[in-house]
């Protein structure tokens, strides 16, 4: 079906040498990532993914029956299916959650004759009911914006083993690669003053962040192998503005070894922080703090930001970092590698603060770009979107290869090659074959 257009206006950018029309605003409500990736072109010599499959794997797709037809394919072409929840996310969460809705949207911008497969769930389900509908979708590429926990350092959990059964059946599992540049730090734990808390600086014990009343205070705090008994043993404490103790740390339910974790909402607006101390006669090891997907915390360690993250650090999965689709800058909350054993990630990044219907339009205030569908989970559809054209050119490549291809176009960013921010730079589709 045919979307209404509009005629914009538009400037360019320079992207790597190739000059790059980007409409100011999209024609109807695309994802400006359309013109940035090269997707129009593809279009205009008929490649739109006929015959192709996409699941997306995400908390909720609240509204998505409201836009069939319209910004969403039609309804002969969309499956939905929800384990533990309503297909439009958790009641309990805000009467659900648009998220899944708005990458479904972009993939649909650039790959909109795409069959869709819909599979809401919560972040805890077991991942083996997960896989028996993403098999018997036999899908193409599936994209991932569930939070899988904390990756073992020696062994494979059930989530890891979802991915890798994924990608060994030939299916492309693009995963976002987390918003966690800013709400990360790693260290060897110190105690100067000897008071059994760890100094963030110099006798200063405290990792203070701002909290708005409506966020998710959700703090992981992990060192060793996260899934093999470790002979020391740390803590982390929250507190408000007001030095007070507030929540303290309880083991993390989800992984069988030392993942300590504070999960807290309904916080009032404010500034609070943390402290971690350990056990008496526990060794000073490397720790790893993060608030997931949170706000800038005081003494943030963006390099390794996503090691050890699922599904983020997983070689069974292409994962993506985000630039502005304004600016082509590196957003400073998307998660960095390298993943835990060296391996460069992300392998691409692609473009956030995309127009979508759900989510508005971007604009900037005080110089600063907000709104729109931002965060790494913006940049992954498109990536996905853009694997779906090239199979449906060349519909014999693997995984493995399609991946390839993806980052052998990739427009370079960053240091020259692969690195830990860009990976092989902003995702770029080659020339369609005439």
């Amino acid at each position: 079906m045919m979307r209404m257009r509009f005629l914009l206006t538009s400037s360019a950018l320079l992207l790597c040498g190739i000059l790059v029309s980007v409409p100011s605003t999209p024609q109807g409500i695309h994802s400006e990532g359309l013109w940035l990736i090269g997707a129009d072109a593809w279009h205009d010599r008929g490649y739109e993914g006929q015959g192709t499959v996409v699941a997306i794997w995400d908390t909720g797709f609240l509204g998505y029956e409201q836009l069939l037809s319209t910004e969403l394919p039609p309804p002969e072409r969309v499956v939905g299916v929800a384990i533990d929840v309503p297909l439009t996310g958790d009641p309990d969460s805000g009467g659900g959650t648009r998220h899944g809705t708005a990458i479904a949207e972009v993939i649909y911008d650039i790959a909109p004759a795409a069959a869709l497969r819909l599979l809401a769930s919560p972040a805890d389900v077991d991942p083996a009911r997960v896989e028996a509908i993403l098999l018997a979708w036999h899908p193409d590429v599936v994209v991932i914006s569930i939070y899988g926990g904390i990756a073992c350092a020696n062994a494979e959990g059930a989530y890891e083993r979802l991915l890798r059964t994924l990608w060994d059946r030939g299916i492309l599992v693009v995963v976002a690669a987390g918003n966690d540049g800013e709400s990360y730090w790693n260290g060897r734990f110190s105690d100067v003053n000897g008071d059994g808390f760890h100094d963030f600086r110099s006798y200063d014990d405290g990792m203070s962040f701002a909290v708005y009343a409506g966020d998710v205070v959700d703090l992981y705090l992990h060192w060793g192998d996260p899934c093999s008994p470790h002979p020391d043993d740390y803590d982390l404490l929250l507190y408000d503005g007001a030095g007070t103790l507030i929540a303290s740390s309880q083991q993390d339910p989800a992984v069988d070894g030392y993942v300590e974790r504070i999960h807290s909402e309904g916080l009032s607006t404010g500034t609070y922080f943390v402290r971690i101390c350990k056990a008496v006669g526990a060794a000073s090891v490397e720790l790893h703090l993060r608030w997931m997907n949170g706000r800038r915390i005081e003494y943030p360690t963006t390099s390794g930001s996503l090691r050890r993250v699922l599904p983020a650090c997983s070689p069974y999965a292409l994962t993506v970092g985000a630039v502005n689709v304004h600016t082509l800058w590196l957003e400073t909350y998307s998660s960095q590698g390298p993943a835990s054993e060296g391996a460069i990630k992300p392998e691409l990044v692609g473009p956030d603060h995309v127009w979508t219907a759900t989510t508005g339009p971007a604009f900037q205030r005080g110089g600063a770009w907000v709104g729109g569908f931002d965060g790494t989970s913006a940049a992954a559809p498109h990536v996905a979107g853009a694997a779906l054209l090239l199979l449906q050119a060349f519909p014999a490549l693997g995984p493995d290869a399609l991946r390839d291809l993806l980052m052998a176009h990739a427009a370079d960013r960053g240091a020259p090659g692969l690195d830990p921010q860009f990976g092989a730079g902003i995702v770029r589709l080659p020339p369609p074959p005439s």
